[in-house]
């Protein structure tokens, strides 16, 4: 069993309501005070277009064991949003790609209870090994795009499936 591991969290960028960076603070600053972030997230795809889809580990604060749809974290002090989700790709999957593979989605914000933040989607198709930082990923599968839905009647990260539904407007 994987044992919980004390995560350390890097400076972070805090922007104003016009995505401006104006500072930088801890993780816990940020949250404590609700101040505004940057995230990136990444849909990964394989050559038969179907999803990645993983299961957060269950020592997380934040939808423990829920399945997410998305690769993503929020963006550290001096880092760009691509730079962000290529970090996140290497770091919870061990995908390496080149910037010019990630395809933007778009930008989105999000201010809700959990949330204050701008967010910028990506997708990319990735062919080779996956290889799971278990300490954030308990499993993972890829599915069929039209069965992803099926899967968000089991436990699932709302902001998951929130990005996952902009992710489907932008499709059509």
């Amino acid at each position: 069993m994987i044992k919980k591991v004390k995560k350390t969290y890097p400076i972070v960028t805090i922007v104003d309501k016009n995505d401006k960076a104006i500072g930088k603070a801890t993780y816990e600053e940020m949250t404590k005070h609700k101040l505004i972030y940057r995230g990136a997230s990444t849909f990964v795809f394989n050559k038969k277009g179907q999803l990645l889809v993983h299961q957060r580990a269950s020592w997380f604060k934040n939808y423990p064991n829920a399945w997410d749809f998305k690769v993503g974290g929020i963006v550290d002090s001096g880092e760009t949003y691509k730079h962000c989700a290529l970090r996140e790709l290497k770091e919870e999957f061990g995908i390496k790609i080149l910037p010019h593979k990630l395809k933007l989605v778009n930008k989105e914000k999000i201010f809700d209870k959990k949330s204050h933040c701008y967010r910028k989607l990506y997708t990319c198709q990735y062919i080779g090994k996956i290889k799971v930082d278990q300490h954030e990923v308990q499993n993972y599968k890829f599915i069929d795009y039209d069965k992803v839905m099926t899967l968000t009647k089991k436990n699932h990260s709302p902001s998951g499936l929130r990005v996952f539904r902009y992710f489907q407007k932008w499709k059509k």
